[in-house]
């Protein structure tokens, strides 16, 4: 009887140390710090993941300013979810300025000038492109910044936030996209690294 009990014993010792040496082996977890989502007439757009990494997908926010005057600029390649088309890339830039905190930003200004604008390059595999703008003094084209927080790895401030719009065909004035549902959130502030996820 004792030496069943010692066999056991012995047989859940081993146990313990050969899942204790799985745990400690297991990879490191990360967080994913950046994200964003948005659609385009009624379809959802994605940014797709690079080489198949959670951690890189084509969108990062850029930072520029000063403390009393901050500028965030959205950027984010991408295409319907529903094509997985990879040779149709999109391109979209959302520009908010003069940011001071949480709260509404309308984006209003002409595209040249480098305040605060949306643009959309949509393009297609024939090779084909359609370039999209805000209107100038169009108050349908909003952002709201619902939360700033410390940035993961900078001293700036990150981001979260939603957006929608209508933009114009620049060649055509009668043609336009709604953009709906746009989501935001971005912890991981580097410029011009497609990188979001914790160290």
């Amino acid at each position: 009887m004792s030496r069943i009990r010692i066999r056991d014993l012995f047989c859940l010792a081993v146990l313990v140390a050969i899942v204790g040496c799985d745990e400690k082996n297991l990879p490191e977890t990360k967080d994913i710090l950046n994200s964003f989502e948005m659609e385009i007439d009624d379809v959802v757009w994605t940014s797709p993941l690079i080489n198949g990494d959670s951690c890189y997908s084509t969108f990062y926010c850029d930072y520029h300013g000063l403390e009393d005057s901050q500028t965030y600029t959205i950027h984010a390649d991408g295409s319907p979810a529903e094509t997985n088309d990879t040779g149709a890339d999109d391109f979209l830039r959302l520009r908010i300025a003069f940011v001071e905190g949480p709260g509404t930003y309308y984006l209003t200004d002409p595209e040249e000038s480098l305040i605060s604008s949306c643009v959309l390059l949509i393009r297609t595999r024939n090779g084909e492109s359609t370039f999209y703008r805000n209107v100038e003094g169009d108050f349908r084209n909003v952002v709201t910044i619902e939360e700033m927080m410390p940035s993961y790895n900078l001293s700036i401030d990150g981001i979260r936030g939603v957006f929608s719009g209508v933009l114009f065909n620049i060649d055509n004035p009668n043609d336009s996209v709604v953009i709906e549902n746009g989501h935001f959130n971005f912890e991981y502030m580097m410029g011009t690294n497609y990188y979001r996820c914790s160290y």
